[in-house]
């Protein structure tokens, strides 16, 4: 069982809810609890207006994209992603999707939200 105040000191030292702004969703927010509802070990994330969503879990990423596709991926996965992403385009590039396959991407709002997310999933692997 995850420690949730580790991760609330985790999120508060990234800045991740100041980065994510009215985008960031904890453990209380409706797209948490709709994916716990389904089985899932949802955590907190983002999620945009039109319901876009990029959620960690203890051991996925749940997203969805603009077409209603939902997905999950294995943090190890993402992160695999994340590391190659980030080093082929370096840190000044405009992350606002990351491509984990040929038809998804998951929305990471930014490159200072993405990098959040990226050091709080890490406490999971």
């Amino acid at each position: 069982m995850i420690n949730l105040n580790g991760v609330k000191a985790r999120i508060k030292r990234n800045k991740f809810i100041d980065n994510a702004a009215d985008h960031f969703r904890d453990e209380h927010s409706e797209i948490v609890q709709l994916l716990k509802g389904r089985g899932y070990d949802a955590l907190l994330g983002i999620q945009r207006e039109d319901g876009v969503y990029t959620i960690i879990g203890e051991k996925a990423l749940y997203y969805s994209t603009a077409t209603g596709f939902e997905g999950t991926i294995a943090l190890e996965d993402f992160k695999t992603i994340l590391t190659r992403n980030a080093m082929s385009k370096g840190q000044l590039a405009v992350y606002e999707y990351v491509k984990i396959d040929e038809s998804s991407e998951v929305w990471v709002k930014n490159a200072y939200t993405m990098n959040a997310l990226w050091n709080t999933m890490l406490m999971f692997l």
